[in-house]
């Protein structure tokens, strides 16, 4: 059995990912989710290959697990960071000046690769980003 400990994938091509039995302590987090017309799921990890992988401790935010695989004390929120929520344009002193202000959104917590599906939340949770 091998596992890989401690390593930092996110932002790595998916393809770069080295293949293990079980991940423990890993980052695999995705900047955006996929958007399927509105629908917005996680990244497919290894895609093409459904071999059931344990997780432990791994950050997974806008991943999608291989089907059967275990996740033990993860994190796999869906979740959308810089999303514009609005723009203004005020005049000071005659000049017009432009603001935009962006908030970060979870859709949904939990995908469960045992049944393919998501746990969405009624309403996406919104907070604003710090800049």
């Amino acid at each position: 059995m091998t596992i890989i400990e401690d390593k930092n994938f996110s932002g790595r091509d998916i393809a770069d990912i080295p293949l293990a039995d079980e991940y423990y302590h890993c980052n695999f987090s995705r900047k955006q989710p996929v958007d399927n017309a509105g629908v917005f799921t996680g990244v497919r990890l290894f895609p093409g290959d459904d071999t059931p992988r344990t997780f432990r401790s791994c950050n997974m935010t806008n991943c999608e697990l291989p089907p059967g695989s275990t996740m033990i004390k993860g994190n796999n929120t869906i979740a959308q960071f810089g999303v514009l929520d609005h723009a203004d344009v005020v005049t000071v002193d005659g000049l017009e000046v432009s603001r935009q202000n962006y908030t970060n959104m979870i859709h949904h917590g939990r995908y469960n690769p045992e049944t393919g599906s998501y746990d969405y939340l009624p309403e996406p949770l919104v907070w604003p980003e710090n800049h």
